[in-house]
């Protein structure tokens, strides 16, 4: 697809439920089709790619662990790649590792700090194919 200028490209980016988005994702590799989460050799060309971005905060008594789950707004229909960023914690700049898990309807996110928190953010971003069974 060619754009003689940038408005032009702008305006295509735009939501719009009639009209289809230009993929962000034109190759994967990996073991499975609808799974994005399986490793492999083969190479798929997705017919559709969904992103979606959310936060969630973890708040509770003094732990230097725990885990928070939040449900996306539509569900997917394999497993989406999921990456998270520690954002704010109390107190500020506690070391927190985590890792983030999904079956297609909601993140969850277990972590880890070097010192106890009361407060823990994450930001997170999911990447995955349909959302309806193929």
């Amino acid at each position: 697809m060619m754009f003689d200028d940038f408005e032009k490209y702008f305006k295509e980016l735009s939501p719009d439920a009639f009209k289809r988005r230009i993929p962000i994702i034109l190759y994967r590799k990996g073991g499975d089709r609808t799974d994005w989460t399986t490793p492999g050799g083969q190479v798929f060309a997705p017919v559709s790619t969904i992103v979606m971005i959310g936060c969630v905060e973890w708040t509770g008594a003094s732990a230097t662990s725990g885990d928070v789950v939040q449900a996306f707004p539509v569900h997917y229909y394999g497993e989406p790649l999921i990456f998270i960023q520690p954002r704010v914690t109390t107190p500020s700049g506690a070391f927190l590792m985590a890792y983030a898990l999904s079956a297609g309807d909601a993140v969850e996110i277990y972590w880890k700090s070097d010192v106890a928190v009361t407060m823990a953010r994450f930001a997170w971003i999911a990447f995955g194919g349909q959302l309806v069974s193929p």
